[in-house]
């Protein structure tokens, strides 16, 4: 997929990490009572470096056997200098059964030029409802004001692109 150059940046910094834990084997720890990674998100496109629309997709994968019960899958945005961050998708993120997932970010305005970052991020329904709670007063009354950074499942570490 080839973006046209506007003058919006992203590039992985994080570049599909996913939120896999190193096996115990691996890292020289024991087997017993270890616990499991909880989430399992990644980030594939855009690509590194790559330059993007003020709209474009951004997709991914979300393992469903890892993400757990009563969480939900949501991407963020901002212009990376700026505090806040902008729910995307006008929702919750929808995971495929395949596990594969993709979303239409709104990378700022027109005026808007420099680095920006995305963010996958699993929250709780309370956050969910948060969130929800947003998108609906945004498009009822054309605002979209920046929120603060949720809070995220514990062991469901954001997975962030910029």
């Amino acid at each position: 997929m080839a973006f046209k150059q506007t003058g919006r940046r992203i590039c992985v910094i994080l570049a599909t990490i996913g939120l896999i834990l190193l096996p115990p084997q691996l890292s020289g720890q024991s087997t017993k009572d270890q616990p499991q990674s909880v989430c399992s998100v990644a980030i594939s496109n855009p690509l590194p470096n790559a330059r993007v629309n003020e709209t474009s997709i951004v997709s991914g994968t979300a393992r469903l056997p890892k993400i757990p019960v009563g969480s939900h899958l949501w991407l963020l945005s901002h212009l990376s200098t700026l505090n806040g961050w902008w729910p995307q998708g006008g929702g919750e993120t929808r995971v495929k059964p395949d596990g594969t997932w993709k979303v239409l970010v709104q990378f700022g305005e027109s005026r808007d030029r420099g680095e920006f970052e995305v963010v996958a991020i699993v929250v709780d329904d309370s956050g969910n409802n948060n969130l929800n709670s947003w998108v609906n007063t945004a498009a009822q009354t054309g605002r979209y004001p920046s929120i603060t950074f949720p809070s995220t499942i514990e062991g469901c570490l954001p997975v962030y692109i910029s």
